[in-house]
């Protein structure tokens, strides 16, 4: 029924118009079209009244239109959403009804396929999908802090080393020593309270029993102490330093050997030990005073030791650790005019720390071309498992039927092509093509969206998909109008 609220409106709409100089006109057969026939149009278009005289007798002019007998008009509705239904058109207000009721029909049909069809089916998806993180963004080098041990710094220690004129005179590596070792052999108990605990502490640090620690010390070294792994030497170092001191004059039994092989060997550990833990104290010591932040690579595990005691006066001065990683990825590449001295650093801390982002943006796409692969193998897999329990009644779009292989094909080749980004909504692209590739539900993607979108902005959905209707119902309508130029 016409009531006084579309009478204004309609006037409204009227005025805008003509201030405008267009007409409206309406696609044949559709809604706007079918309640324009509803109506007597002889004086609606009568030229020869004003528009105040318009305006009073439009409410005659719309009343009921009654059909002359036996000549009630028929008309078919054209709506792509629904199959094609005639009408029996009589007056304004039964068209009005029936196709209300068509709106109606269609909006509860669509949200019943939508409720009981594809939402199951994406759940399905969203059940077998393993969904993987990206892998968070980490150094292709790791920064180990390098001092001073306290171990070293012991005056038991300091002591031995200051004992020989040339720590160093007798090298810092020995070949293995061919000893035998008694399996109950017992720990160094010397009287003094300094070596003693420093020598249990060792053995506890380095998780080593009596035993395990006679066979390092017999194992020989062939590691310098600047060498790459050198910083993780030095407990073991210091350890064998202080076993080989007590047992060069206090063999062990059963060793195998006689007193005077005996002291030449061990003594080739305690003087080459001596030296190595002289070295390294020293090169650390030499990148102090240089102001040489790194020690040390190990190219294998991709770690740099640092000199900690540089790197402290390096962030003093207002260096920041991601223009060393910078000189360090440089450096890497083969940029030998690169230095981790404190003085270059800072220098030319701008353009490392450029380089310190080239190489995390460069990383973090690695990283997400890893995710979308993995992810994207997964959605297949879970895909495949559902399509596997779907009814064959719902393959078939139209007179095209589709087999499961087929539907598979489609849905395999929508995520390689465009499941793509490490920020991709998995979940709204699952429903997408679903609805789109699976289903070829097309009107019904963008309600899903619109709920699933709700229940991520913690909305109602049901207010959420009553509002799409509403839109659904008015776009439906608006498509019957075209507007003309006069």
């Amino acid at each position: 029924m016409i009531s006084l609220y579309s009478l204004n409106a309609v006037t409204n709409a009227m005025k805008l118009c003509k201030q405008h100089n267009v007409q409206l006109g309406t696609d044949v057969d559709s809604p706007v079209d079918l309640l324009n026939r509803a109506v007597d149009p002889t004086r609606v278009f009568d030229t020869t009244i004003t528009d105040e005289q318009f305006f009073q007798e439009l409410p005659a002019i719309t009343q009921l239109k009654r059909p002359v007998d036996g000549t009630a008009e028929a008309s078919i509705i054209r709506d792509g959403a629904v199959e094609v239904e005639a009408l029996r058109v009589d007056d304004h207000e039964t068209t009005l009804f029936e196709l209300k009721n068509m709106a109606i029909q269609r909006c509860n049909g669509m949200l019943d396929f939508a409720r009981n069809v594809v939402q199951p089916f994406v759940q399905l998806v969203i059940q077998n999908n393993t969904i993987e993180d990206v892998k968070p963004l980490v150094e292709d080098w790791n920064l180990i802090p390098v001092g001073i041990d306290p171990c070293v710094d012991s005056p038991v220690v300091q002591a031995l080393i200051q004992e020989i004129a040339n720590p160093m005179g007798n090298g810092t590596t020995y070949d293995p020593i061919k000893f035998d070792v008694p399996t109950d052999i017992e720990i160094p108990e010397t009287g003094v309270k300094a070596y003693d605990e420093l020598v249990r502490k060792l053995l506890n640090d380095l998780n080593l029993s009596m035993y395990d620690a006679a066979k390092l010390l017999l194992a020989g070294n062939y590691t310098v102490p600047v060498a790459d792994k050198a910083p993780e030497m030095v407990k073991e170092r210091v350890l064998v330093l202080l076993l080989s001191s007590f047992f060069i004059e206090r063999p062990w039994p059963d060793s195998g050997v006689d007193a005077l092989k005996w002291k030449a060997e061990m003594g080739r550990a305690y003087y080459t030990s001596i030296g190595w833990v002289y070295g390294f104290e020293k090169a650390v010591a030499n990148r102090v005073a240089t102001g040489n932040i790194v020690y040390s690579y190990d190219t294998n595990e991709k770690n740099v030791y640092i000199c900690q005691e540089t790197m402290d006066d390096y962030l003093e001065k207002g260096g920041i650790v991601e223009a060393l990683l910078g000189a360090i990825y440089l450096m890497d590449e083969g940029d030998y005019n690169v230095s981790a001295r404190v003085a270059s650093l800072l220098e030319n801390q701008k353009a490392y720390v450029e380089a310190y982002n080239r190489r995390a943006i460069i990383v973090q796409k690695r990283n997400e071309l890893d995710w979308v692969s993995r992810n994207r193998q997964a959605l297949k897999t879970a895909f495949s498992i559902a399509i596997d329990q779907l009814d064959q009644g719902y393959l078939t779009v139209g007179e095209l039927t589709r087999t499961r292989e087929e539907v598979k094909q489609v849905v395999m080749g929508i995520c390689d092509d465009f499941f793509v980004n490490a920020d991709e909504d998995i979940t709204l692209f699952i429903i997408r093509t679903a609805c789109n590739s699976v289903f070829c539900a097309y009107e019904i993607d963008p309600l899903m969206r619109t709920i699933h979108t709700a229940m991520i902005e913690n909305t109602d959905p049901a207010e959420a998909a009553t509002s799409w209707m509403i839109d659904y119902v008015l776009n439906w309508i608006a498509g019957s109008v075209f507007v003309d130029k006069l």
